[in-house]
């Protein structure tokens, strides 16, 4: 069974695609840079998010290896 939500938002979508008109519209130079400007640090929060998680997840295993790693050069 489709949940209830699902269905409201995908008859949403074929209403707008059914009865949707054809507009011509000029997008000017500058929408550009402000479309860049607004998705660049989405990508940058995005990919810091991953690499936080990466790094409290595996920070144990590579604080061992390298304090090992010390210990052997110190003998």
């Amino acid at each position: 069974m489709i949940k209830k939500g699902y269905l409201v938002l995908s008859i949403q979508i074929l209403w707008i695609i059914i009865l949707g008109k054809i507009v011509f519209a000029y997008i000017n130079p500058g929408t550009g840079s402000a479309v860049a400007g607004t998705l660049w640090p989405l990508i940058i929060v995005f990919f810091s998010t991953i690499g936080a998680f990466l790094i409290k997840h595996f920070w144990s295993p590579i604080k061992r290896f390298f304090s090992k790693d010390n210990k052997k050069k110190k003998e």
